[in-house]
Parts: structure tokens; C-alpha cells; sequence
């Protein structure tokens, strides 16, 4: 094997017993460990900003709720959100699709937590496609509208993916 085809994430390990490990990228990723071609693992540094601690992860939150529809379920987002904007690390995305695009609306009960998270340095998304068939792209106060091909873009090159 060539060390290009390795570095293409497809086999990117190469064990000891010079048996090849399909899926090590994975593997490794859970736990924790960055790999190379001559079987060597090694662990594998955060890759967090040092000024923001933003952690290379996208959040997408696509209801209003977390679980069901009621005051738990919303209660449980507000708390899911202030926790994420109290953490050590924040997420560098939060994308809101779906349903989800209202509570970057005004009148949101969740507005203090996004804008904690906006001002914690985590770039906030809102699904342009999704504002505008619920018509609300004018009632639109926090995050940056987007295209879902830029949605598409920044959940492949996140690290992890969060869906909520």
C-alpha cells in the first residue's frame, strides 16, 4: 500500500502485525489516539482554539424541544443550550433546521442562551431553506442565514457532529 492511499482516511492504520485495520480512523477517534501508516499510535492532541475553546464540533438542533413537545421537552432544550454556552469548550457551530429556525426568532424563549453562545465565540447557523418555507426570514435576530450546501459543508469538515 502507498502512503497516499493511506493518508485517505480509508485504511490509515497499519498494525504491529502488519495487518491491516479497516476503520481505525474511527476506532482511534473514540479513543482518543491519532494513528499513522507505520502502525504507531499516538495520542492524539485536542484541536481546540486556544482563545475561544472552541471544540471542532457542529451542533444542529431541529426542533424546539428536546424529547417531546411539551414544557419538559423545551425546558430541557433551554438547559441542554446554557449548558453547551457554560462549558469549558463550546462547539465552534450550533445550526438550527427544521422547526428550530424560530428560536432564533424574537420572542424566543431560548434567545439569551444562543446569544451567550454567539458571544462565547460559537458561529451561530439558521437553515435559510427552513426560514423560508416557515416564513420567518425577516423575524430572524441571531445567526447568520445559510444555504444547505453550506450547512453540508461544515458538518463534513466538523470533527463531530451533534444532532438534537
Amino acid at each position: 500500500m502507498s502512503d497516499d492511499f493511506c493518508n485517505s482516511k480509508k485504511f490509515t492504520f497499519l498494525c504491529d502485525s502488519d495487518l491491516d485495520f479497516m476503520g481505525c480512523d474511527v476506532f482511534c477517534s473514540l479513543i482518543n489516539l491519532k494513528c499513522d501508516f507505520r502502525g504507531k499510535a499516538q495520542a492524539r492532541p485536542q484541536r481546540v482554539d486556544s482563545e475561544n475553546r472552541l471544540e471542532k464540533i457542529a451542533v444542529i438542533v431541529t426542533k424546539e424541544y428536546i424529547g417531546h413537545g411539551d414544557n419538559l421537552g423545551q425546558s430541557l432544550l433551554a438547559e441542554f443550550l446554557a449548558s453547551l454556552a457554560e462549558s469549558k469548550h463550546v462547539p465552534q457551530y450550533v445550526i438550527f433546521m427544521h422547526r428550530a429556525v424560530i428560536l432564533c426568532c424574537e420572542n424566543s424563549p431560548v434567545i439569551k442562551q444562543i446569544k451567550f453562545l454567539q458571544k462565547r465565540g460559537t458561529s451561530i447557523k439558521v437553515c435559510e431553506k427552513s426560514a423560508q418555507t416557515l416564513r420567518v426570514m425577516g423575524d430572524v435576530i441571531i445567526g447568520d442565514l445559510v444555504s444547505l450546501p453550506v450547512i453540508a459543508d461544515i458538518c463534513l469538515k466538523s470533527e463531530k457532529v451533534v444532532w438534537i
